[in-house]
């Protein structure tokens, strides 16, 4: 069966909110976390709060820790930065494009809200 591929549209998580999740249900401390994966306490943070990525050797104190393959880690990584990499990519519309579009489409509604 093929992998399964993500809408480009379909905002993808960073790792960190889901490793948040599982520190919840592993009912344990940040703090007792990042010494169990032998990081510091902000080193932690910054992947929960998606200012880090989640590497390779991260990928793996994190399967040894919380048991979830290093693959699964990376791929969430991999699917979340090639999903910035596709907005990045995206042709960004002016401003008052949607607008202008708009009174293109239907001129009274702007001869309406001019007169208003």
């Amino acid at each position: 069966m093929p992998p399964v591929k993500p809408h480009p549209d379909f905002p993808m998580s960073h790792p960190g909110r889901i490793l948040s999740e599982a520190v919840d249900e592993l009912d344990s401390s940040k703090t007792a976390l990042a010494q169990r994966l032998g990081i510091t306490r902000k080193m932690l943070y910054d992947i929960l709060n998606g200012k880090s990525a989640v590497t390779a050797p991260m990928a793996l104190k994190l399967e040894a820790v919380i048991g979830s393959s290093a693959e699964f880690w990376l791929a969430l990584q991999s699917q979340h930065d090639l999903w910035k990499a596709r907005q990045a990519a995206k042709p960004t519309k002016p401003a008052n494009a949607t607008s202008k579009a708009r009174s293109a489409a239907n001129p009274s509604a702007t001869r309406k809200r001019r007169a208003a």
